[in-house]
């Protein structure tokens, strides 16, 4: 038997969630001192290296 991907509708525009990440992120970027890393922003989730091309 196959397993049901569980689907749910977005409450907010895409754009709308856009934008607010956007300003959560630049809040945190005011907060943090000169020099700080800048992934520290992205909590973790953004990989530093580049691809391999």
């Amino acid at each position: 038997m196959m397993k049901r991907r569980r689907r749910f509708k977005q409450t907010l525009l895409l754009e709308d969630r856009l934008t607010a990440e956007a300003v959560r992120l630049r809040e945190k970027a005011q907060e943090a001192p000169p020099g700080s890393s800048e992934n520290s922003c992205y909590g973790g989730r953004v990989n530093a290296k580049p691809a391999r091309t």
